[in-house]
């Protein structure tokens, strides 16, 4: 793979939609139809990444079929590559039903949550050392959340509150709180309408066990939701990656990586995932096993 071509495609994909995969319009579909306000003490903020997880899954197999043919620069710049296919990703399943779920969730609970507006994070920016893009994008973030009036950031996945609540303070003027859902369900006690039945295997998020420290948080959620959580061999902080961080530069080691793990998840039919990148790398492998993969958040819409 091209690295230094990919990382032009990214920025130039950056600086025209807002984004890296080049997508305009996309991010805030999830949020339409829920009339939440524009002022409050709590802001939800999603990242992008329910919006964008449907085309990260596509873009990745592109990606894959882009390194194995060894295509030209101009292939890998995700943005445009396979376009006429990226849009064909909206007629497939995305996860913007469980970005809802979970503002149903709090809702339940009697937060009241304000809506901003929505963006992408920027948390792949840092991680591919693009660290003047991703201070441009800390900022414009900053400036709409501030002005929802908030005191507090409910972070739908675990990459996008990592990088609110760690990494905006190294490189902007950051002083609203940060909250995953999952901490703010649980000091709440989150109790749901509907109770399913059941075993699920839990897959624990990198970002979420090892960074955020929300381990048994997740678990109890699960539990409060009716399920029997099953652990794989390798889970809580000592988790085993989904294939996810590795997928824009080496598609075809995430694929590798993410059958292992499937592999190491198959103790039920039923997975469950906490993270957007999480689901968009294992849904394959996964499948391929007979194993159906479910994001945490639609389990709440399910349970709302």
């Amino acid at each position: 793979m091209d690295l230094s071509a990919l990382l032009k495609g990214i920025e130039e994909n950056a600086r025209r939609s807002g984004n890296p995969l080049g997508l305009k319009g996309v991010i805030g579909r999830w949020a339409k139809g829920l009339d939440l306000p524009g002022k409050g003490r709590y802001v939800i903020y999603s990242g992008g990444l329910y919006d964008l997880a449907r085309y990260i899954k596509l873009s990745s197999r592109l990606l894959g079929v882009a390194e194995s043919l060894k295509v030209g620069k101009a292939a890998l710049r995700a943005g445009r590559l396979g376009s006429s296919l990226l849009k064909a990703a909206a007629r497939g399943r995305g996860l913007e039903a469980a970005a809802r779920g979970v503002v149903r969730a709090l809702q339940k609970c009697g937060v009241d949550l304000a809506y901003a507006g929505d963006s992408y994070c920027g948390v792949l920016y840092y991680d591919l050392g693009l660290d003047e893009l991703f201070e441009e994008q800390a900022k414009a973030t900053a400036r709409m959340l501030a002005s929802s009036g908030a005191s507090v950031v409910v972070a739908l996945d675990p990459h996008t509150a990592y990088a609110l609540r760690e990494l905006y303070p190294k490189f902007i003027e950051w002083s609203m709180e940060v909250k995953h859902y999952v901490e703010l369900l649980y000091e709440l006690g989150y109790s749901p309408g509907v109770k399913a039945g059941g075993s699920v295997v839990l897959h624990d998020a990198c970002y979420m066990a090892r960074f955020l420290k929300l381990v048994e948080e997740p678990r109890w959620l699960l539990e409060s939701l009716g399920y029997e959580v099953l652990e794989p061999e390798c889970s809580r902080e000592l988790t085993g990656c989904c294939g996810g961080p590795i997928e824009a530069v080496l598609p075809g080691l995430s694929r590798e990586v993410a059958a292992e793990r499937a592999v190491e998840l198959a103790l039920s039919d039923s997975v469950v995932v906490e993270c957007p990148i999480c689901w968009s790398a294992l849904s394959e492998q996964a499948g391929k096993l007979k194993l159906k993969v479910a994001e945490l958040g639609e389990l709440l819409e399910a349970g709302a």
